[in-house]
């Protein structure tokens, strides 16, 4: 059945004409040191969790009463606001714990609300708290525009602690993103720095047992993603140099699958048929035309030369 936006506009507006929400309230959140009369119908029609809850058998139920932990009464009142009065109440200070309260509550319409609200907001100071919300909190979008922040922010953001916190799917996503502008010289050792950091020690972010089984699985292998990410990459246009210390870190040397792939990328790299300098013009068809390889080619934002991106 289709919603008529003027008579949803006309029943929110009857909503707040009665400002004494706890008249006819038959239901109690408490939460902290704070109780909110509320009513359980309209909390069931707009939360999940408290649907489920009103439809068991749990004490809370009979009790007609219900305690809240991990969100402030602050933020709860900032939750009933928007349920009972459709009121915007979202800023760049609340919107991370009303993200959280919506995403606990199963309030979907709220959580979709917040996650748009964020989606603009996200900058090269914040990206990294958000990207780490956004996986704990199982956010495609606020972590695609993450990813997207620290793509066109690569320089800065390998010069960063968290950068070797990164999980593997997000840097190979960066390393493929369009975004990205900076060649091989500065990519592959930072590949390398990710690839070499000890992970042992790390705390994995909460989540779910086969959340961190995952990413436990995937930290303990970083040897063997050389490859995947080094698919990433044009390294044919790694210079001698960068190759050189490649193959000379003795902390990679003493893995296998990182030889193996690091000779690979030096079979490319003596194979190689273009490097920087390749003439602008070649001569073909008996006339000079455009070098093909300019036509997708972008400036490094780290030494300022061109390079061509892998396709």
């Amino acid at each position: 059945m289709a919603v008529n936006p003027t008579l949803a506009l006309g029943i929110a507006t009857c909503f707040l004409k009665d400002e004494n929400r706890e008249n006819f309230s038959d239901f109690t959140v408490c939460v902290g040191d704070r109780t909110f009369q509320c009513h359980r119908y309209l909390l069931s029609a707009c939360s999940g969790f408290f649907q489920a809850l009103l439809r068991s058998d749990m004490k809370e139920r009979t009790e007609n009463e219900v305690t809240l932990k991990d969100v402030s009464p602050d933020t709860f009142q900032l939750v009933l606001d928007v349920i009972y009065k459709a009121a915007d109440v979202l800023t760049k200070e609340n919107v991370i714990d009303v993200w959280h309260a919506a995403c606990m509550l199963q309030i979907d319409f709220l959580t979709n609300y917040t996650e748009s609200f964020l989606t603009p907001c996200v900058t090269v100071d914040n990206y990294w708290d958000f990207y780490t919300n956004a996986i704990l909190l199982n956010s495609s979008i606020v972590k695609k525009s993450c990813l997207d922040t620290m793509a066109t922010s690569f320089i800065d953001l390998t010069g960063t602690e968290h950068f070797v916190d990164i999980y593997f799917d997000d840097l190979y996503e960066i390393l493929k993103h369009n975004n990205l502008c900076v060649c091989p010289d500065f990519v592959v050792p930072a590949i390398a720095r990710w690839v070499k950091h000890d992970t042992t020690n790390k705390e994995a972010d909460p989540g779910t047992e086969k959340e961190t089984q995952v990413i436990e699985e995937e930290e303990n292998n970083r040897y063997d993603c050389f490859e995947k990410l080094f698919s990433a990459v044009n390294m044919k246009q790694l210079s001698k140099q960068e190759l050189i210390n490649l193959m000379t870190d003795p902390k990679l040397a003493e893995h296998k699958n990182a030889v193996i792939h690091i000779n690979n990328v030096a079979a490319q790299r003596l194979d190689t048929t273009w490097q920087f300098g390749e003439p602008t013009y070649i001569y073909q068809n008996g006339r000079n035309t455009l070098n093909p390889v300019f036509n997708s080619q972008k400036l490094c934002q780290h030494c300022n030369r061109k390079y061509t991106p892998n396709m």
